[in-house]
């Protein structure tokens, strides 16, 4: 996984290598699928009360972090347990050169006290918060979970990933505190 780091600045729109070359050579339509799922998720967006826009170095994160998923996404489909998903995401991040922590052990505060034995499943870039999911449809009991979670961690933008659906936007969920 020692891949090289790019900038977040480099690429307007991520890369993904498939059958030895570059995508940008043969455009398919992969950076508008990347918009769309983007657009979709935002359509699909939970906000808290008096939400501000993220920076537009926020949004590419989470635009590639997004493009991460569509790429794992198309390249195995609905029907995996969650960890082969968890797994791939990773290689995908690396393969991009994006930082990540996985299961990132967090303190939940109670009152004074603070309570360890919760986990994230992946912080990206120090920014975005994802839940990855294997399950027939992410219910609110889901978006909660990820809304106490950004709490936690004091994180402002969190995604749901559920890969058990035939298309991808229609698993992916996007909220901001």
């Amino acid at each position: 996984m020692g891949a090289m780091k790019r900038k977040a600045e480099e690429p307007e729109r991520a890369t993904e290598r498939r059958n030895g070359h570059d995508e940008h050579d043969a455009h398919d339509g992969h950076d508008e699928a990347i918009r769309m799922n983007a657009e979709s998720a935002q359509q699909g967006t939970t906000y808290s009360k008096k939400t501000p826009v993220l920076s537009q170095e926020h949004e590419q994160i989470v635009t590639n972090t997004i493009a991460c998923g569509l790429a794992v996404h198309r390249e195995l489909g609905p029907g995996f347990r969650e960890r082969i998903y968890q797994r791939a995401f990773l290689l995908e991040l690396d393969g991009r050169g994006m930082k990540f922590d996985a299961e990132k052990p967090i303190q939940v505060r109670y009152k004074q006290w603070l309570i360890p034995g919760q986990r994230v499943d992946l912080i990206v870039e120090g920014i975005v918060l994802v839940e990855l999911k294997a399950i027939p449809e992410v219910r609110k009991i889901h978006v909660s979970q990820v809304i106490s979670y950004l709490r936690t961690t004091n994180l402002r933008i969190g995604l749901i990933m559920n890969f058990n659906h035939r298309l991808f936007k229609n698993g992916l969920k996007r909220i901001i505190l």
